[in-house]
């Protein structure tokens, strides 16, 4: 455990969440998932923070914060979209494709050198939380249109994900993204106790 340094510690911590999303969603417990995933993107954002400010990051930083991407904001988000859908197939197809994109992206970023300040392909992170605001809207549609519109909701993410284009770190729809996800966590504790 020599490598537990705090910025690894928060990285951990925010895959721990993750893991226990995940554990609840196959529980059918939706609340406590609702409540922990908007601190899953504030962790993925402190960990990187922390770790330029104590000068403490390390390939090791780097796998892990990866590899806690890979299953918060691809295989988690992927169960979420498909708890929301009523378990559609359709969605479970949709979600696999998105979540494997999701691993092809991080693969990919491990390997390529990025411009300085941008980003090739949408970042794991606001992929996820693109989606998450998207699946909180989507719920206030016509249910005939839900499981529709989830699909096309992943596989555009997905398709950003895993294309050249370059997006900026810094960007302005980053920075709305801070203010619609804990939005759309409220919508979503609104509409589970209306129907609790």
């Amino acid at each position: 455990m020599r490598s537990l340094n705090p910025a690894n510690a928060i990285t951990l911590t925010g895959l721990v969440g993750g893991l226990v999303c995940i554990f609840c969603l196959q529980a059918d417990y939706i609340l406590p998932v609702i409540f922990i995933m908007p601190s899953l993107f504030l962790l993925d954002k402190l960990d990187g923070i922390v770790a330029r400010k104590l000068n403490c990051a390390s390939e090791m930083g780097a796998q892990l914060d990866s590899l806690a991407d890979a299953v918060n904001f691809g295989v988690l988000i992927a169960l979420f979209a498909f708890g929301q859908s009523g378990e559609s197939l359709y969605v479970c197809a949709a979600g696999i494709f998105y979540a494997a994109c999701a691993c092809w992206r991080l693969a990919r970023f491990n390997c390529e050198q990025s411009s300085p300040g941008y980003f090739s392909g949408l970042p794991t992170t606001n992929a996820a939380a693109w989606v998450f605001v998207a699946l909180s809207c989507i719920q206030w549609l016509p249910s005939l249109l839900h499981v529709g519109v989830t699909i096309v909701v992943l596989v555009a993410a997905a398709l950003c994900m895993v294309s050249n284009f370059k997006y900026s770190n810094r960007g302005l729809t980053t920075k709305i993204l801070y203010l619609l996800v804990p939005i759309a966590a409220g919508l979503f504790v609104y509409q589970a106790l209306s129907y609790a």
